[in-house]
C-alpha cells in the first residue's frame, strides 16, 4: 500500500505494516510556496517478523521519535529530516536498512544483536550516532559524535563494526 501525504501537519501514527508512505518534503521555501510534510508525535514502528515487503518513508520532516520497537528488514528511509531514530530490541534482526539522504537530527542509537543486523547511511547526516557495537556502513555521509556525554565509551569504540566510507566524522578522538 502507499500512502501519499500532501505538504502541511499530521498526526503520527504507529506503523504495523510494510507500506509505502511518501511526503512533499522537508524543505521550507516561503516565496517558491514549498512546505514540508511534517509528522508531530512519535512514531512507533513495529512491523511482525517474517515479513518480506519493505516498509519506505520518503519525504517526511519530523522532530520527534522513531521507535523500531521489533525487527526491521528492507526498510528505506529516503530525504527525510528525522529526529531520534532508536532501534529498541538486542534480539530482534535488523537486515538491510538504509538511510539515503537523509539527516538524523537528535541521535541514532542501534541495540548489538549477534551480528544479526545491516544499517547502511548513503549521502545523510546523523548527530550522535550510538551504535553499540552494531554493524553499521556509512558512505559519503557525515557522523557527529557528542564527546563529553554521559555515555563512558570513547567516541571511536561507539563506532567498532562500522565501515565508513568517504564520510566526515566531527568529535571523534
Amino acid at each position: 500500500d502507499v500512502i501519499s501525504l500532501s505538504a502541511g501537519k499530521f498526526y503520527s501514527v504507529d506503523i504495523t505494516k510494510a507500506i509505502t508512505l511518501r511526503g512533499a518534503g522537508t524543505v521550507t521555501d516561503v516565496e517558491k510556496n514549498i512546505h514540508p510534510t511534517n509528522i508531530i508525535g512519535d512514531i512507533n514502528i513495529d512491523i511482525e517478523e517474517g515479513v518480506t515487503q519493505s516498509l519506505t518513508i520518503e519525504g517526511i520532516y519530523t522532530k520527534y521519535d522513531i521507535e523500531i520497537i521489533s525487527g526491521l528488514k528492507n526498510a528505506y528511509f529516503i530525504k527525510n529530516r528525522l529526529g531520534k531514530i532508536n532501534y529498541c530490541s538486542d534480539t530482534a534482526s535488523y537486515n538491510n536498512n538504509h538511510f539515503i539522504h537523509c539527516k538524523i537530527t537528535s541521535g541514532f542509537t542501534a541495540q548489538y544483536n549477534s551480528g544479526h543486523n545491516s544499517i547502511f547511511f548513503t549521502n545523510s547526516y546523523i548527530y550522535s550516532l550510538k551504535t553499540n557495537l552494531c554493524t553499521i556502513i556509512a558512505n559519503n555521509s557525515i557522523i557527529c559524535s557528542s564527546i563529553g556525554s554521559s555515555n563512558s565509551l570513547p567516541a571511536l569504540q561507539l563506532l567498532s563494526n562500522c565501515i565508513i566510507y568517504n564520510s566526515i566524522l566531527v568529535g571523534h578522538h
